[in-house]
């Protein structure tokens, strides 16, 4: 979840926000219901009031939303707006929406469940005829000379530390993407399109693309850069593409997925990327192929297969408690929660349970206001 901090980024950034408010000015009527959906501090719930809308639902998990309903009261539209502190899959709303708008991304599209939470919400609480902002977003993709962090991120572990070896880290951050920032002079290619994201038809969260770059100077090949246009209304857009240095930029960033080893490569050399994105529960699972010919010919000059699941060490142990013939039983910390939430029936109060879990777990709690704080975690967590 975003501090408060961080939503305060998201309101100055002028590209996302020109966008959003032109695009909910447009299409707010008199008697529009609206629903927002990742509302945060509820700053376009309020916007959407101002520009004429009869009702907002607006709906976020975050304890942000507190700061939401200040805003809303110090604004006097409290009673324009009924917020929810929840998921909007977990929300019936008293009647559907004309107007859905939302801001779930994170540096891509592609961000936890964000396109789950579109199609719930498209399927379920807007009006038939009714307007999803933004309605689509495409995603982009070019090779550039750019390291991905910092200059020579993978090089720091190659240095020594201390007289000690630590490169065998690379293999990891090799198959790492991350947040950057690249400039459009950094660029090895022209972007290309790898997949769109309609959401006003998209049936699955999972997507994948493959796509043929051409390059325009020759240097070093370090990775590639992948980001976003949205199409916000149909003639209402705005992108965290690669800029001129100096030129506003987007809160968002840019993907940056790293290639295995830096590729010297010419102009008119091609390059063939293969991006597969799946959502496996709450976060995706990305793999990435390179390969990158001599000029426009079957000459290859490098291959990459990359992937995410190789970005982080992975245990004997801990692959043993995912087998399947594995018999697990409770640790300390699963007895304690599996204790709490046993005594979560609807029947006593948080301090009730709190000082049975004390007399459970003595040598644990040994004061009152400790069993209490953990009885509380757990109960955000998992009571309604």
């Amino acid at each position: 979840m975003y501090s408060l901090l961080g939503y305060e980024e998201m309101i100055k950034d002028k590209v996302r926000m020109d966008a959003y408010v032109a695009a909910l000015k447009q299409v707010i009527q008199p008697n529009s219901v609206v629903l927002e959906i990742g509302a945060g501090t509820g700053v376009m719930s309020m916007l959407a009031c101002r520009f004429g809308a009869r009702h907002v639902y607006s709906i976020e998990p975050d304890s942000a939303i507190g700061v939401a309903r200040e805003f809303a009261h110090a604004n006097n539209l409290s009673d324009r707006i009924t917020f929810f502190q929840s998921l909007s899959t977990q929300v019936d709303l008293p009647e559907k929406a004309d107007v859905v708008v939302s801001d779930l991304r994170g540096v891509l599209p592609l961000f936890t469940t964000h396109i789950d939470s579109i199609i719930h919400a498209r399927d379920q609480h807007l009006a038939p005829g009714g307007v999803l902002i933004p309605c689509k977003d495409t995603l982009w993709v070019a090779l550039t000379d750019a390291p991905g962090h910092k200059e020579d991120q993978g090089r720091q572990w190659d240095r020594s530390q201390h007289e000690l070896d630590l490169s065998a880290v690379n293999k990891y951050l090799a198959n790492t993407w991350t947040k950057a920032r690249v400039d459009s002079d950094r660029l090895l290619t022209q972007p290309a399109c790898w997949g769109t994201l309609d959401y006003r038809q998209i049936a699955s969260a999972d997507v994948s693309g493959i796509v043929n770059l051409t390059c325009t100077s020759d240097g070093k090949a370090r990775g590639l850069v992948a980001w976003f246009e949205s199409q916000v209304l149909e003639e209402i857009r705005f992108s965290n593409a690669p800029n001129a240095p100096g030129d506003p930029r987007a809160i968002y960033g840019m993907a940056y997925f790293p290639l295995l080893q830096e590729t010297d490569v010419c102009a008119g050399d091609t390059i063939d990327v293969t991006f597969n994105a799946t959502l496996l529960e709450q976060n995706y699972f990305w793999q990435w192929k390179t390969r990158i010919h001599r000029g426009n010919t079957d000459d290859l000059r490098a291959e990459f297969e990359q992937s995410d699941f190789y970005a982080e060490p992975v245990s004997l142990e801990s692959l043993q408690k995912g087998s399947e013939l594995h018999i697990p039983t409770l640790d300390e910390e699963g007895s304690i929660d599996c204790f709490i939430m046993g005594q979560m029936r609807g029947i006593q109060a948080l301090g009730e349970i709190a000082a049975k879990l004390a007399a459970e777990f003595p040598d644990r709690f040994q004061s009152p206001q400790l069993a209490l704080n953990r009885v509380a975690q757990v109960s955000k967590r998992h009571s309604r």
